[in-house]
């Protein structure tokens, strides 16, 4: 089983490591055919073990199975649904569907394991369930989507069918949410919100 793997984006490759950090393997090379990779951003294991990489340059998502073999990819430029702009982040449901990140369409986009589009959440705009650049995605045990948008300065919270629940932050900062420009998320096994601020060159938790 794998255990830690790090994404080199310029150089467009994934390297696996133990654990402890020691190196096991890297896999991918730069371009756009099956097995290759441009902009490698965010990254997701399913329950497989597959390893699935959203793409920022290549506008898709790349999956590889469990040994770093190229199994598929999808997805292509543009705005119609199904189609991606800068996906950066994602993450896996307990249904091994996937969540994308599309930050230049400022949505989160929703795919079964195959790749088949099934919906959509968010859209341009500032109001509350709207996006401006989402960035880091994230799924707690209960379905909740936590997603951190870059420009909008905010970390929302929706609902296990896309319905906005609420922000997060700290409304007495400089900002409005509290945040410099939140990029990564997780969430915890006793559900905090873990936020990585590239702004304010932090760690938040909520």
């Amino acid at each position: 089983m794998f255990g830690l793997f790090r994404i080199t984006y310029l150089l467009c490759f994934l390297q696996v490591f133990t654990h402890e950090g020691h190196f096991l393997r890297k896999f991918g090379t730069k371009g756009n055919g099956l097995g290759q990779l441009k902009g490698p951003c965010g990254l997701a294991l399913d329950s497989e073990g597959r390893i699935i990489v959203a793409e920022r340059d290549n506008h898709r998502i790349h999956i590889f199975d469990s040994d770093g073999q190229p199994a598929m990819n999808f997805g292509v430029y543009g705005e119609a649904d199904g189609k991606f702009n800068c996906p950066r982040h994602l993450a896996i449901d307990q249904d091994d569907n996937i969540l994308v990140s599309d930050s230049g369409n400022s949505r989160v986009q929703v795919f079964d394991k195959t790749g088949q589009f099934l919906e959509k959440i968010g859209g341009k705009g500032n109001s509350n369930g709207q996006f401006n650049c989402p960035a880091g995605i994230a799924i707690d045990s209960e379905g909740h989507i936590a997603v951190a948008d870059l420009k909008n300065l905010n970390v929302q919270i929706f609902d296990w069918d896309g319905v906005f629940v609420k922000k997060l932050g700290d409304t007495e900062t400089k900002n409005a949410s509290g945040f410099g420009k939140p990029t990564g998320i997780a969430i915890t096994g006793n559900g905090n919100v873990v936020v990585a601020d590239r702004g304010y060159h932090c760690i938040q938790v909520f």
